[in-house]
């Protein structure tokens, strides 16, 4: 019987520090979460001010770049194409 109420005892001071632990975390989430809330509205607000300072649209410079990206490929399968017809291969 002596056992028993030792081990009860253990488990007391065990389930308290197990509960301290847990509101510990629990208030740690919500830190995090609300961090990760200003931080995300933070870089937002700053990536749509980025986007009203640039000279053109994101869209329009993407456009130009695929393009010019579409050109390249086709001059280099061009080239080689080419190059693979003059060796006589």
């Amino acid at each position: 019987m002596d056992d028993q109420a030792t081990e009860y005892s253990l488990l007391a001071d065990d389930r308290a520090s197990l509960l301290r632990g847990i509101g510990l975390l629990s208030i740690g989430g919500v830190l995090m979460l609300l961090g990760g809330l200003v931080t995300g509205s933070v870089a937002v607000r700053v990536t749509r001010r980025w986007v009203d300072h640039l000279d053109e649209p994101p869209s329009v410079m993407a456009r130009r770049t695929f393009g010019q990206a579409r050109s390249a490929v086709s001059a280099g399968a061009r080239g080689w194409q080419d190059s693979r017809g003059s060796n006589g291969s």
